[in-house]
């Protein structure tokens, strides 16, 4: 898929992004939407905290409840525990 430069994939029941699945896609797209996913930051995101993220990139923290509404882009390793 080349040519593909954006993915939606708000509102999908997501909890957490897997490395060997969603690693090409931010590496790649242009534009990547997470919205309305239940998303778990904890130590299985460490992946994300050291890639570029994409232009348009939209998606946030659901759990655990302190870090409920924390964008992905603002993920460090030190909030990212299990």
């Amino acid at each position: 898929m080349p040519n593909l430069n954006d993915v939606e994939l708000n509102n999908n029941n997501l909890i957490t992004l897997n490395e060997e699945t969603f690693l090409w896609l931010f590496e790649n797209l242009q534009s990547f939407m997470l919205a309305g996913n239940e998303i778990r930051c904890d130590c299985r995101l460490r992946w994300m905290v050291s890639i570029p993220i994409p232009s348009y990139f939209k998606g946030e923290c659901s759990q655990p409840e302190h870090m409920k509404g924390v964008s992905l882009k603002n993920l460090n390793n030190k909030v990212l525990v299990c």
